[in-house]
């Protein structure tokens, strides 16, 4: 494993402790841009996006504040990260200071050079966005020949990987597959479940197919008894 993972690894650890004796923000979601090259029905993170958004020196004096605070994971998301092509020089920024962090992406911008340049940076941890290994049933459905050239790339720089799926009227069917193919691929996969009622909040869309009722719920009870057996699973069913 990567030495700088596992001294953020054991700073985070650190500060789980201290965290027991004062509110620590540990981990953190920051979107570093609500652009996006996707339209997802159910993500409302690129509604109103703000003209400009922080600098790259305004993020790195955010993250430092953040770790004077006591954080030691930050997760980078977005809309889409890899758009902003300052994103490596601030995941440089992390690492060098051996900061846990992630990127998660749809994977739709990662090629050969980008998914370099990332890993030569420093990354820790890459999340892809997984709805589908069909193609065309989903924007975010994902070309299997992806995780090929991303576990190429983990071999040789050894960052960690996982794929992010959330459960859909849609694709809650397919998810035991796409958990299967990535087990194979030694992937691990982080399911969860949005609620989405009749209004429209900040982050997500109300979209139909989030929503879960009596004439599909023995699919999703089908497929949530798979993923509490499945060894590569890395935390339970978040909703």
């Amino acid at each position: 494993m990567n030495t700088k993972i596992i001294k953020g690894g054991l700073s985070y650890f650190n500060s789980l402790i201290q965290s027991k004796h004062r509110p620590i923000p540990l981990y953190v979601n920051i979107f570093y841009t609500r652009r996006c090259n996707l339209r997802c029905d159910f993500c409302a993170a690129i509604k109103n996006p703000a003209k400009t958004g922080l600098t790259l020196d305004q993020w790195k004096e955010c993250s430092d504040i953040l770790f004077s605070l006591g954080n030691r994971f930050i997760s980078i998301t977005g809309g889409e990260p890899i758009i902003r092509r300052d994103l490596p020089a601030f995941i440089n920024y992390l690492s060098k200071k051996s900061r846990l962090h992630s990127v998660i992406s749809n994977g739709r911008l990662l090629n050969e050079d980008r998914l370099r340049e990332l890993a030569e940076a420093g990354l820790m941890h890459l999340g892809v966005s997984t709805q589908s290994l069909i193609p065309g049933k989903h924007v975010k459905s994902q070309n299997r020949e992806l995780f090929e050239m991303i576990l190429k790339y983990k071999k040789k720089y050894r960052f960690e990987v996982s794929a992010l799926i959330t459960l859909t009227s849609d694709n809650v069917e397919e998810v035991p597959d796409i958990v299967r193919f990535l087990g194979q691929k030694g992937i691990n996969v982080a399911p969860n479940i949005v609620t989405s009622g009749q209004g429209s909040w900040w982050f997500r869309n109300y979209c139909p197919t989030l929503q879960f009722n009596k004439t599909n719920f023995h699919k999703l009870k089908k497929t949530i008894d798979y993923l509490s057996r499945a060894k590569n699973v890395i935390y339970s069913l978040s909703f």
